[in-house]
């Protein structure tokens, strides 16, 4: 997967949350619903998905703080959740919606983010 000029059509848009020292907390809205989208696109923007191996490009290997980069290797998967989930039932065309909090461990990390940009 990748953003070529020949490739299949892909659209997000995003807004930014929170900015912290290195990292950024980004709301993402899908207009299409492309393999690894927010992945791929975040990448060729060149801000990779925190804990990204594949289209990150060892971005998290830069993070020299310690207990910062052990807590994103613990986590043991991207920084990405999906807190609303908005479509229309394919069988019903019923407007569907779903939400979910911030997952503990994500949590945790955006934590330790505030804390050291006080």
């Amino acid at each position: 997967m990748a953003v070529i000029q020949a490739g299949r059509s892909a659209l997000s848009l995003y807004t930014t949350r929170r900015r912290y020292d290195r990292f950024t907390l980004l709301d993402v809205e899908l207009k299409t619903g492309r393999t690894h989208q927010i992945r791929v696109h975040l990448s060729g923007l060149k801000h990779p998905v925190v804990g990204d191996e594949v289209y990150g490009g060892g971005r998290d290997n830069t993070v020299r703080d310690p207990k910062l980069k052990a807590q994103i290797r613990k986590l043991g998967r991207h920084f990405l959740h999906a807190e609303r989930l908005e479509f229309r039932h394919p069988g019903t065309d019923k407007p569907m919606k779903f939400k979910a909090p911030l997952p503990v461990e994500l949590e945790e990390l955006v934590a330790t983010l505030e804390s050291e940009a006080k």
